[in-house]
Formats: C-alpha cells, structure tokens, sequence
C-alpha cells in the first residue's frame, strides 16, 4: 500500500507558514563593529574637544592678563574675543600637556612594573613594605602642600613647587594604598570595593585640580615673561610714523614734526613701536619705553590717521 502523498505547499503557504523572513526584514541591520567603535570614539572625544577648549581659553586669558598687568592696562582694554585668547593659548598649553604625557607614561611604566612584581609570591613582602613607606612619604608630602596653600613655602622655592608637590603625593598615596589593599591578608581589606572607588575618585580629583592649579601658575608666569620681553627686546617690535590731521598730544619721546606736503595730514610722530592691533585699534610703545614709567598709546583706527611700519632690528 503506497504512502499517502505530502501536502502540497506553495510559496503563499510557505510564506505564511514562517513569518521569521518578513519580521527580520523590517528591523534594522544591527551596527557593524566599525561603526560601534566609530560611535564610541565619537562619545569620548566630543567632551575631551569641549574641555580642551574651555582649558585653552583660561590659560590664554591668564597668560594675556599676566602680560597686560606687566605693560600697565587690563586684558579688557584690548578687547580680545575668545577665539584670540585660545589662539594665544599654544604657549601656556604645549609645554604642560607634554610634561603630564610624559609622566604619566612614567608612573603607568611604575604600575607595570609594581603589576609584575606582584605576580611573584616572593615579592609581595618587599613590594608591601615599599608601599607603606612610599604611603607615609605621601602623607608627609600632602601635609607639607596643604600648608602651603595657605602659608606658602620659604622665599626662592619654585613658584610650581605646592602644586606639584600635592599633585604627585595624592597620587603616590592613592597608588600605594591599592598595592596594600591588593596585598592585604585580611579579605575585608582585599574586598574593601567601595573604599578602593572612592579612594580613586577623590585622588584623581587633587591630582587634576594640582595640575590645572599648576598650568595656571605656567601661563600667568609666562605671560610676565612675556611682558619682560616686550619691555627687553623693543627695539625688535616694528617702528611707526604717525601722520594725522589734527594733533593727538603725544608726549616725547613722539615728537610731533609738522608736515608741509600740502596734503591732509598736517602733523607726524615718530620714535614709537607697534605693541599689536586689536579691536579696530592701534596700541603702541614710545621708545625707551619701561614698565611702570611710560604710557600705552591707543589710537583708534581711522581716517584722520596714518600709520607707516618699518620692521624692527633683528
């Protein structure tokens, strides 16, 4: 006796049968592993790029100000946007951000080195006893920095030395407390979690608030040596001859000398130098010119003056 035959099933009863191909294909192809990494690369430099930022504009506005307070006027008197105060932030931001690099190179090259240590049962002790000598150093050296916030250090000590000394013993001794507590004989130390992530949040904290309090100190120090070198090398800054068609009241060493051309401009000074234009205005140096002894000049950009620049000596 012969089988009875199958059911005839065509596409429609197929189709309707597995209704998994017409679900899948109305959802959205999952992301594709480049774009995840895409995706989480974008989430991390988007808040590094606004934070750079908001940090290059500080330290270009505490350089500038530094440098304006050494010539005499306010930072405001020039009328800086904040785009020129973060471009004249390379300065105060370069140097620092290659020095934290390079440390922290260092200190993770320290950690490695701890890391490996650790691995040897024979030197847990002595990696132990390490970590609590280097914890009390660290201690000692908070202590020291704290009093100095307030106190300040001995006349002549670096002005970078409180914060770099608070900086790097917070971080010692956030360091040295995880090698302790990773090396702890007692599992309520080892499991001590939320002391280790709280340890970790409030020294990362000092350990930054140092280093912004540190490159803060850099850029108001480079922007006073800036002003020294205004005042040092002005013979470098471009000579101007002012021509205008009414007397300014400029006092020596601009000399007023008449002009007999029988143009517009009636007058000419010379014996000034061009500190920079900002703001549609021209600021200027008389010769000779010493911080705290002669006067910034501004004169306002427009058509009852002219000025003629020649470059300064090398």
């Amino acid at each position: 006796m012969a089988p009875p035959a199958a059911p005839d099933v065509g596409p429609a009863a197929a189709a309707a049968s597995d209704p998994q191909p017409a679900a899948s294909a109305a959802e959205p192809p999952p992301p594709t592993p480049t774009s995840k990494v895409v995706i989480e690369w974008i989430g991390v430099l988007l808040p590094f790029t606004t934070v750079l930022t908001a940090l290059a504009f500080w330290f270009g506005w505490t350089l500038t100000n530094a440098r304006s307070r050494y010539l005499g006027v306010d930072a405001s008197v020039f009328g800086f946007t904040p785009t020129d105060y973060i471009l004249r932030s390379a300065d105060a931001v370069i140097v620092p951000v290659i020095l934290i690099c390079l440390g922290g190179l260092v200190w993770v090259s320290l950690i490695a080195g701890v890391n490996v240590l650790l691995d040897r049962p024979a030197m847990r002790g002595p990696v132990r006893i390490g970590a609590t000598i280097a914890l009390a150093v660290a201690l000692l050296g908070v202590l020291v920095a704290l009093r100095a916030m307030f106190v300040g250090f001995a006349p002549g000590t670096h002005y970078l030395a409180a914060p770099l000394v608070l900086g790097v013993s917070a971080l010692l001794a956030g360091t040295s407390a995880s090698v302790l507590r990773r090396t702890a004989a007692n599992p309520q130390l080892r499991l001590a979690r939320l002391w280790g992530r709280g340890g970790v949040v409030f020294t990362a904290t000092i350990v930054v608030a140092s280093l912004f309090w540190a490159s803060t100190l850099y850029a108001d120090a480079l922007g006073r040596g800036r002003g020294r070198d205004v005042e040092q090398q002005l013979d470098r800054l471009p000579s101007v001859v002012v021509y205008s068609a009414v007397p300014l009241g400029l006092e020596p060493p601009a000399e007023p000398q008449p002009v007999d051309d029988g143009g517009r401009y009636v007058i000419r000074y010379d014996g000034l130098r061009l500190l920079l234009k900002s703001d549609g205005s021209y600021f200027l140096l008389p010769d000779g010119w010493r911080s705290g002894e002669g006067p910034v000049i501004v004169l306002r950009d427009d058509g009852d003056i002219r000025l003629e620049f020649t470059a300064g000596g090398g």
